[in-house]
């Protein structure tokens, strides 16, 4: 990932008009993961309070096992 995520998340509309400090301050108490291909993020019902956010790749969304939406991002 050549972009820092600070300025990956400053072009997401959720944190809009956030300052630099901030967003840093926001991506040092995250996490960053990696996943392999066709690995579950999350699970509907599960007890994660976290906000997950695809930095590069892609990612199926799905309710009741009824595929919703694919979204995708590639942070350069």
């Amino acid at each position: 990932m050549s972009e820092s995520v600070p300025k990956f998340l400053a072009k997401i509309d959720l944190f809009e008009g956030l300052s630099p400090d901030v967003l840093s301050d926001l991506a040092s108490r995250g996490t960053t993961l990696s996943k392999l291909a066709g690995a579950t993020l999350v699970e509907q019902g599960s007890a994660d309070a976290g906000l997950q956010i695809v930095l590069e790749g892609s990612a199926d969304v799905s309710v009741s096992r009824c595929r919703r939406a694919t979204t995708s991002a590639r942070c350069r």
